[in-house]
Formats: structure tokens, C-alpha cells, sequence
């Protein structure tokens, strides 16, 4: 079988006798029968050293002498080897004897061999309107081969090529590939055990349960623990948001274990309450591992009751303190951490602004295009959560900070637009998208007087439907909403609608022809909105947020899981730049060479945008051209509408059309392709690369990278695991675990609070802890400092803390 076709579940048989190899190599082993390579890296100094030499050093005589019992010992080890470096494995070759022994296997890197060329032309959708599949071949020679020796009867090295022909993916994205995307048994049996209930957990739900620190150190494929979370899912009440995403399920080691009366079942229980799960399914999550009722300790009316306690201790020093705290807590952990608060007159707190770094990074990259939403209210205080949204060179959401208002009067949405400016260092829009609010179109105008100010056409959509009950009127006007025409022909279109239908007298008509350079596409077009005309991205925040956030949840329940929902976005951001990363598109359009660079310049998203308008190139035919200046002048016309023109202006490789879909969307247009075709120009010229849309787009601005710290963490986790795993084996050895583990937790909780001072003090020193309206109002936490001592701390006047 061919190289580039063989996958796990094909394998090449081959029958011979045996292996024709010469076994010299291996025969003076040294090693004994129990000193294999899968027990050096279970037992060495961690997964990413074998035999005290890190992966990637490894060469092939450093396998002199050792050799792997089994088959499975040989893949384990590749496989660990493989996320340890960060590429995809798969099997390669497979010979076999007469008797159906592996006498030779080899596995190489995902990215071994080419695609196949497609036999035919393959369009830039298919029928059911789903691109090609991406291609992720890149002839790489990369590759680890064993055979079998008699003698030993065990397998010794025979091939190993460490060199790739592409870039490895950084560790905190070696999730993302398949074969490391289940780096736990214990995460897969979770959310397997979670899916059981169909109609009460989601597929979403159950991957956010995962006990993991962050969604990129999820992963299923460890054989650890399997036997512990399959009680996760027995709980038969409904759970329709997704639950507890940070708390850690105990293995108690049987029924005995479990018991309300436990501290740490207290604590992952109260931990399911905070991640959303309802007090009632949390207690009969509780009741399955036990056995039944009767031997949980507690009813469900003390359940509750300690629920409440718990929910009062967090509340001791007040909601606002509560919340503030997290803030003190987030500042501790990033240095470009910014928030502001505001009291008003009686001296509680009013209004709360807060965005981390990565908020901060990707507004530098993205921060051309600003949607404002000020609609979400589901809190016990009813006021409204604003959140500054824009669009990644994905077309993805990103979030650029949250504030808490006090209301929706002109001087707190000032207030909210000033601080968010001076949180971004004073980078102002291009372009702002808001709903019809006239107070926070005022606003807008004040503080960001040079943007473009754009209305949301879903809203406006939604107030055509209330206003107007002609089927045919609102046919029309959603015409005059979309179509990218010129103003002129979209002025004497709109007097024909108005007199066909007779909407003179009619108010809304009048009072949204008055607003019309706000709404309408033809008054928009050349000015860059990043291809956006409404706000429905947030929505689908607002979705996020509904399956977490309550309506009775105070400000300290209420951020934290506004915070949780912004880490699953980010989430979602990080798969897009992996996939942008490990894969490559199929090249299918009739410019081929072209659409390579465009393939590798911009991203995944992007690129398909642009293929459409190379296909739709097809349809435009150059009627003239003549010289202009320094360059040429290029009519075009369509071939089904004669009637339509276009002007596509070419000087010093500089164009310039007259659909101004560049302009707009940052996306090169058709007539510009069909130009391009007919002057043989065979390179995308630099003008027509919008950096914000390139895959590089967000690289220049020194994001945090976690990447060192995942490696940390996968280190200690592995270890801690096999010792678990071990330890439970019987009853004692879990007791005395238990006790040992209890040891490293108050070890681990003083080196880290040790940290955190170390870090405060480094803070203060450089005078960058302190309240203040500059633009590190709220950059760090007060460590030893009781309430009345925090607010004398402020300066006076402006910024106070009213504990409630």
C-alpha cells in the first residue's frame, strides 16, 4: 500500500518467515527483560526525557541497546514523544510474519507524503455548500520504525528521522491534534459519563466539565482513571448550561467515601453550584457514587442550606468587595491588567470597567472596528453589562472589555466610552456599530467624533417588522438596507418606493430617511466595517453568558462567569489559529498559482471569501481599457447584465474598483481578479493585503504565551496521576495518599501566595499599584490591607469602595 493512503485501520500485510535483520545490535543488550523503554518513561525525571535527554535531542543511537517488549510499548512511547514535540502521528507500514506477528512497524508524522490531486475540477463549493477539505500534507520525513527480533523476543529500533519539513505548533496547542486531543482517560470518561442523559447535559456542556486548567489542557487519551467520572452523568435532573467547567471530581475509591460530610466533597460540589449546575442536580450527582439516599449524609434541604452558608461566607466583606477582589486577583496575575470603578453620590459602587491583556493585544490588532452592546441586563441589580466587541482575522468574536453601568444616561455611557478608550491607550475606531439608542449614538459622537458611526441592521430589521405591516413595504426597504448601490441610485429608488406605496405621511419612513447615512449600505461603501452590519456576534455572547449567568446572580457570582465565557471564546480563537496553522486549503480555482499566495497569506475564513470572488471572476468581461496617467483604465461589464459597469483603476500596482469592495471589507474583489487575469499578473500585489485579515495579523504584539507553564503543568500531572492510580489500588494506600496530597496542597497554596507578594512588591517598587484615572487605575491587589485602610487608600473624591 501506498504511503500517502495507509491509516490506523489499514495496515500492509506481508507474510514472511521472519525478520531478515541482522539483530547484533541488541543481542549484547545490557538492559534486563524489565528495563524496558515504556518503564524508563513512566519512572524517569518527566514525559519529556528519555533516559535523562530531552525529546528533542533524541537521536537514533541514543535507542542503543534499549528495546520495547511490545508493539503497544513502541506506539506509547511515539505517541508521547509526538505531544511532547507537538505533531500528529499516524501508522505508517506494517509487515507481518506467517503467524500474524508484527515483524516491522513504522509510524511517521500526519504531515508524511502529499494529497492526492483531485481527478477532477473541483469548484470553490460542493454541492451541499461545504468547501474542499483542507489539505495537511507536506511531504514531511518525519518517522520512528521498529522490527522484531527472535531472539529477544521484543522490538528494537530500527529507523528514527526527527527532522519536519513545517513548523511544530506550540505546546499550548498540541491538544488540538487528533491523536493528542484526549490527553486523559479521565477527561473522556467525564464527559462520556456526562452524555449519557441526552436530553439533560450537551455535547458543549460535558467538554466544559472537564476538570482541566484552561480549555487548551483539555484532552482524552490517557488510561488513567477511567472508573471515576462515569458517576458524573447519573444525576437524572436536567442541566442545560454548560456546568462546572474548573472543578475537579474526588475519586473517593467507592461508596464508603462519599458523603456530604467530606470537606472535598463540600468543595466540588459548591464548585458545580458556582460553575452554573443547579443545587438540585448537584445533590443527585452526589446520591449515584453513594449508593443511594440513604447514605448521603444530608437531605436536600440541608443541601441547601449549606449552599446558602457557603454563598454568605463569599459574601462576608460585601458584594462589592467580592467583587473587587477578583479584580485584585486578575491584577495579580497580569501585569497589562486594567480596571476602573466609579461610586456614586452615596458612595457605593457605581459603574465597573474592567479588560485583561489579551483584550488589550487583540485590540491593537483588531481595534479598527467597535461594536458597543449595551441590551444584556440579567443580574439581581438589573443593570447593564456593556461589552466592547470586534471581529479577528478569523471573522471570529473577541471581546475588548466589560463594564458594569449604573444606568443608561448620556454621562455613564461618557464614562464607559472614555474609560475604555484610556484602557486601550487612547487608540480610537475607525468604525463604531451600535443598536438605534439615540443616547448612545450621542455618545458615540462625543468621544469618538472621527468614527464612522454605523446602526445595526438587525435592529432595524426588527423595527421594520414593527412598523411596518406591508409584506411588500418591508421587502423593498430590506433592499434599500443591503444593496450596495450608489447613493444616487439609492436616492431615486427610495422616492419611487415612497410614492408606489404611498409612505409619505408615514412617520418611522420619514424619520429613517432622515438617519439613512447611518443604516444604509450604499452610504457605507469605501469605508471599512470589517464586512459587519450588525451585532449579532453578540448575540451569541449573550448566549454564552445566559448558560452561565443568573438573574438573581450577584456582582461576585455575575463577572467571574462573564470571565469563563471570555476564556471559551478565546478557546475557539486558538482552534482557528491552529487549524490556519496544521492545515492547508485545497488549491481548486482556475489562478492557481495566485490562490497559493493567498492561501498562505491569510487565514482559513478569509481565503474562502476571496476564492469566491476569483470564481465569480468568471462572469466579468473587460468592455475597455485604455491608458490613465500612469497607468490603465479598465471598463467591465456582466455578461447576464449588460446593463451593469464597473471601473477598476490600475496604477503602480495599485487598484482601485469602483464596487469599492476592498475598501469595505478589505477583501479583493472580482473585477479586480478578471483585471488581474487579463495583464497576466501571476503575484497578489502588497496593496491588496489587508494585514488585520493575514494569519500574521496578531503575532507583532507580544501576546502572553502559556506555553512554558503547560509544559509545567503536563509535567506534574503526569507524575501526580501515576502515583494516584497506584496509591488506589487498595484502601490504605488511599487513606495515606489522601494525607500526603493534603501536605503538597498547603505546600503549593504557600509557595503561591509567596509568588503573589513577590509580585506585589515588584509592583509597588515600580509605582504601578495604585487607583488612580491614568490608565492603570486598578492594576494590582491590596495584600494586608482591611477595608477601611483600602478606602483611605484612594485618592479622595473621585474613587471610593462602599462595602455593602
Amino acid at each position: 500500500m501506498s504511503s500517502g493512503s495507509v491509516t490506523h485501520n489499514n495496515e500492509s500485510v506481508v507474510e514472511v518467515e521472519s525478520a531478515e535483520e541482522d539483530d547484533s545490535s541488541i543481542q549484547d543488550c545490557s538492559m534486563e527483560t524489565e528495563d524496558l523503554v515504556t518503564k524508563e518513561l513512566c519512572e524517569g525525571d518527566g514525559p519529556f526525557e528519555y533516559n535523562g535527554k530531552n525529546f528533542r535531542e533524541l537521536t537514533i543511537k541514543d535507542f542503543d541497546g534499549s528495546y520495547f517488549k511490545t508493539i503497544e510499548d513502541a506506539e506509547k512511547f511515539y505517541e508521547i514523544y509526538s505531544a511532547a514535540l507537538g505533531f500528529r502521528l499516524r501508522r505508517l507500514k506494517c509487515d507481518r510474519g506467517l503467524n500474524g506477528t508484527i515483524l516491522r512497524r513504522v509510524w511517521c508524522c500526519s504531515k508524511q507524503g502529499q494529497k492526492n490531486k483531485p481527478k477532477c475540477e473541483v469548484r470553490v463549493a460542493s454541492n451541499n455548500g461545504r468547501p474542499p477539505r483542507k489539505s495537511m500534507r507536506e511531504k514531511c520525513l518525519a518517522a520512528f520504525g521498529v522490527r522484531y527480533s527472535k531472539e529477544i523476543d521484543a522490538y528494537y529500533v530500527k529507523s528514527f528521522t526527527t527532522e519536519h519539513s513545517h513548523d511544530l505548533p506550540k505546546p499550548n496547542k498540541v491538544q488540538s491534534l487528533l491523536s493528542h486531543c484526549v490527553s486523559k482517560k479521565l477527561d473522556l470518561a467525564h464527559t462520556v459519563a456526562m452524555r449519557k442523559d441526552k436530553e439533560s447535559i450537551t455535547n458543549s456542556a460535558a467538554y466544559e466539565n472537564c476538570p482541566s486548567v484552561g480549555n487548551e489542557s483539555v484532552g482524552l487519551t490517557k488510561e488513567l482513571d477511567l472508573s471515576h467520572a462515569v458517576a458524573i452523568r447519573q444525576a437524572k435532573e436536567s442541566v442545560k448550561s454548560p456546568g462546572a467547567s474548573e472543578y475537579m471530581v474526588d475519586p473517593a475509591g467507592g461508596h464508603a467515601f462519599v458523603s456530604l460530610t467530606k470537606k472535598s466533597d463540600l468543595v466540588q460540589t459548591v464548585a458545580m453550584h458556582k460553575d452554573s449546575i443547579k443545587t438540585s442536580t448537584a445533590y443527585e450527582y452526589i446520591v449515584h457514587p453513594a449508593g443511594g439516599y440513604e447514605f448521603v449524609g444530608l437531605t436536600m434541604g440541608d443541601f441547601y442550606n449549606r449552599m446558602g452558608v457557603e454563598r454568605q461566607e463569599a459574601l462576608l466583606n460585601g458584594d462589592a468587595q467580592a467583587a473587587i477582589a477578583f479584580m485584585n486577583a486578575k491584577a495579580a496575575e497580569e501585569p497589562e491588567f486594567f480596571c476602573k470603578l466609579s461610586v456614586d453620590k452615596e458612595g457605593r459602587l457605581g459603574n465597573l470597567f474592567w479588560r485583561d491583556s489579551c483584550s488589550m493585544f487583540d485590540y491593537a490588532s483588531f481595534g479598527d472596528v467597535l461594536i458597543i452592546d449595551i441590551t444584556y441586563r440579567t443580574n439581581i441589580y438589573q443593570r447593564p453589562l456593556a461589552l466592547f466587541v470586534g471581529v479577528n482575522n478569523h471573522r471570529g468574536t473577541v471581546l475588548f472589555g466589560c463594564a458594569i453601568l449604573v444606568d443608561v444616561t448620556i454621562d455613564t455611557y461618557n464614562w464607559a466610552l472614555r474609560t475604555f478608550l484610556s484602557a486601550m491607550k487612547d487608540k480610537k475606531p475607525m468604525s463604531v456599530l451600535t443598536d438605534g439608542d439615540n443616547t448612545i449614538q450621542n455618545a458615540v459622537v462625543e468621544v469618538f467624533p472621527e468614527a464612522r458611526h454605523r446602526l445595526c441592521s438587525w435592529h432595524i430589521e426588527k423595527n421594520l417588522a414593527t412598523n411596518i405591516k406591508d409584506p411588500d413595504v418591508v421587502k423593498a426597504f430590506t433592499q434599500f438596507l443591503y444593496n450596495a448601490i450608489t447613493p444616487e441610485e439609492w436616492e431615486r429608488g427610495w422616492q419611487l418606493m415612497v410614492e408606489t406605496y404611498g409612505l409619505q405621511d408615514n412617520p418611522w419612513i420619514g424619520m429613517m430617511y432622515g438617519r439613512r447615512n447611518r443604516w444604509a449600505e450604499a452610504f457605507f461603501k469605501g469605508h471599512f466595517f470589517g464586512g459587519m452590519s450588525s451585532m449579532q456576534r453578540c448575540q451569541g455572547i449573550h448566549r454564552n453568558l445566559n448558560n452561565g449567568v443568573g438573574k438573581y446572580d450577584k456582582l461576585c457570582e455575575y463577572i467571574p462567569r462573564v470571565d469563563k465565557s471570555l476564556r471559551k471564546m478565546r478557546n475557539d480563537v486558538s482552534k482557528d489559529d491552529f487549524n490556519c496553522e496544521y492545515s492547508k486549503p485545497v488549491i481548486i480555482t482556475h489562478m492557481r498559482s495566485l490562490e497559493q499566495q493567498i492561501a498562505d497569506i491569510f487565514t482559513h475564513d478569509i481565503y474562502l471569501l476571496i476564492m469566491h470572488q476569483i470564481d465569480w471572476e468568471r462572469k466579468y468581461i473587460i468592455s475597455r481599457s485604455k491608458p490613465h496617467g500612469d497607468g490603465k483604465v479598465f471598463n467591465l461589464t456582466q455578461y447576464d447584465l449588460p446593463h451593469r459597469h464597473w471601473t477598476v483603476n490600475v496604477s503602480n500596482m495599485r487598484f482601485m474598483c469602483s464596487c469599492k469592495l476592498f475598501q469595505s471589507d478589505g477583501i479583493p474583489c472580482a473585477h479586480i481578479f478578471s483585471v488581474m487575469k487579463a495583464e497576466l499578473i501571476m503575484k497578489l500585489p502588497d496593496s491588496l493585503v489587508l494585514k488585520r485579515w493575514t494569519v500574521e495579523a496578531n503575532t507583532h504584539v507580544g501576546k502572553p504565551d502559556r506555553g512554558l507553564q503547560m509544559e509545567r503543568y503536563a509535567s506534574l500531572t503526569s507524575e501526580i496521576n501515576k502515583i494516584c492510580f497506584r496509591a488506589s489500588m487498595t484502601e490504605e494506600g488511599t487513606k495515606k495518599m489522601k494525607g500526603e496530597i493534603a501536605k503538597l496542597a498547603a505546600l503549593a497554596h504557600d509557595h503561591s501566595e509567596s509568588q503573589t507578594r513577590s509580585i506585589l512588591k515588584t509592583l509597588i517598587h515600580r509605582h504601578q499599584l495604585h487607583v488612580g484615572s491614568d490608565a492603570h487605575s486598578f492594576s494590582g491587589f491590596s495584600v494586608g490591607i482591611n477595608a477601611d485602610q483600602y478606602a483611605r487608600s484612594l485618592p479622595p473624591g473621585e474613587f471610593r469602595t462602599y462595602f455593602y
